[in-house]
């Protein structure tokens, strides 16, 4: 089958902020290029969506897809377009890991779907299409997603509202993947039930959160490599706190702690899903990346954080 129009996507990373950034704290992420999701469009009798959970037709919506429909839905509504399509969905990023997949089937999808109508959108629209396929998957998702996966750059982002951050930093990050899909709305509820149970606690919790994100951006910026490193080990241990860390994070995180990690903590919503190792050393980075493997890490790759030292701009 020859498909005629193509949208692509890369995975994202939050390093500090999960959860606390639902509360209007501040969080740092960055694309991750390591792995892409692709997806292709041709014309077809009837709207078609296929991937690796199967394929959709109007009449037979599997769930996995319903953010797919929603976008294409919307879209042809605003700007007449016909629906007559197939969907091929192919993405190299582990889903519900934490690590931007929804957001990157739908910033992929909405791409296609330009290219394909040849319809122009503003930042704004292709913000608001990519959220539509993340309220699906996260009911109500903070934006951190979207605007990484749509800006391609790294980010401090805070109660909606983002700003691009230099990064000027020599280090790699390792992330390695349980295999357990992250159950991110269980996972927000856990905090918010530990919210209402510990109100005071969960304010100071918030002012540590900040402090912890604003130390992460000025170490990226500065290459203060203690300071992200006291940033990653102190987020780890909040959220800890509140509960979203699990006995498969906690393994990984201790392998990647065991083979020279600097620091580890797990990375998006949590209960399953990724985590990620910092380390100076190259070498040390490809030690850690293959311990996890062989202690059943899913997939484990590398991010050097020097790549992003020319590609950052400040905002």
């Amino acid at each position: 089958m020859v498909y005629l129009s193509i949208g692509t996507s890369y995975g994202k990373l939050i390093i500090t902020g999960e959860h606390s950034v639902v509360y209007k704290m501040p969080a740092i992420s960055i694309p991750i290029f390591t792995v892409e999701t692709k997806v292709s469009i041709k014309n077809n009798e009837s709207l078609v969506i296929e991937s690796k959970y199967g394929k959709s037709t109007k009449d037979l919506r599997l769930s996995e897809h319903e953010g797919i429909f929603k976008i294409v839905e919307e879209f042809s509504n605003k700007y007449n377009t016909t629906t007559n399509i197939y969907i091929k969905v192919e993405s190299e990023i582990p889903s519900q890991g934490g690590l931007g997949s929804s957001a990157a089937v739908s910033k992929a999808v909405l791409f296609a779907l330009i290219n394909h109508f040849n319809i122009n959108l503003t930042l704004k629209e292709k913000y608001d299409f990519i959220q539509i396929g993340e309220k699906v998957h996260h009911r109500s998702p903070s934006g951190i997603d979207a605007k990484t996966v749509l800006l391609e750059k790294p980010i401090y982002f805070r109660n909606g509202k983002t700003k691009k951050i230099n990064i000027n930093f020599d280090g790699y990050l390792i992330v390695g993947d349980t295999g357990n899909e992250s159950m991110t709305i269980e996972a927000v509820s856990v905090v918010s039930e530990f919210r209402k149970n510990n109100p005071k606690r969960f304010n100071k919790l918030l002012k540590e959160f900040k402090k912890i994100a604003h130390n992460t951006k000025k170490a990226l910026a500065k290459n203060d490599y203690n300071l992200l490193k006291s940033a990653i080990i102190n987020n780890q241990l909040l959220l800890e706190e509140v509960g979203v860390s699990d006995l498969s994070l906690d393994k990984l995180i201790r392998v990647a702690n065991n083979n020279g990690a600097s620091a580890a903590k797990l990375t998006g919503g949590g209960l399953g899903g990724a985590m990620f190792a910092l380390s100076k050393n190259k070498d040390i980075a490809l030690k850690i990346k293959e311990e996890l493997i062989n202690e059943g890490a899913s997939t484990a790759f590398i991010i050097d954080l020097g790549d992003f030292n020319e590609k950052s701009s400040s905002n």
